[in-house]
């Protein structure tokens, strides 16, 4: 017998659903932020181009400065790094997210290993600087997907 919250063809439990559609438009935004502040690093006479853009990057850049973050080839380079590094792992965990999509639990798994590394990534690349450019309060976002799709677990085969 299916339960209420199932479909009569067995489509996904609508929760686990909701939250598999909210997490794609979470990993959408957290690509494109992502790349662009790889670009930025890694490329800045490019973003030259779109001044809006670059402007937005550059007051990013001032915060930093004012917060402690001292800018140098070092730093840049350990910045260019963290950013591929966690763009790439935004695509490994939206591959957890199409699994759990399909009601399977190694997506759980997946989904749930590149979310925390992605949440201790700043901590490996930018050491003493890492919750100034990454606050932990922006971290308790993907700790809590992490329990939301924990609590639909019962529903993956």
């Amino acid at each position: 017998m299916k339960s209420s919250s199932e479909s009569k063809d067995g489509q996904l439990y609508v929760p686990l659903k909701l939250l598999c559609v909210l997490s794609l438009l979470g990993f959408v935004y957290c690509i494109s932020n992502d790349t662009s502040h790889w670009v930025f690093f890694n490329h800045p006479e490019e973003l030259k181009s779109n001044q809006e853009a670059y402007e937005s990057m550059e007051t990013l850049k001032e915060d930093w400065l004012d917060q402690g973050l001292e800018f140098s080839d070092t730093t840049r380079e350990k910045l260019v790094k963290f950013y591929l590094v966690r763009a790439i792992i935004d695509v490994l965990a939206l591959l957890g997210v199409a699994l759990m999509n399909f009601k399977l639990k190694k997506g759980f798994v997946i989904y749930a290993v590149f979310q925390i590394a992605y949440v201790v990534s700043p901590f490996f690349f930018l050491d003493e600087f890492a919750t100034v450019v990454i606050p932990l309060t922006w971290s308790i976002v993907h700790l809590v997907y992490i329990f939301l799709f924990y609590s639909q677990y019962k529903k993956l085969n």
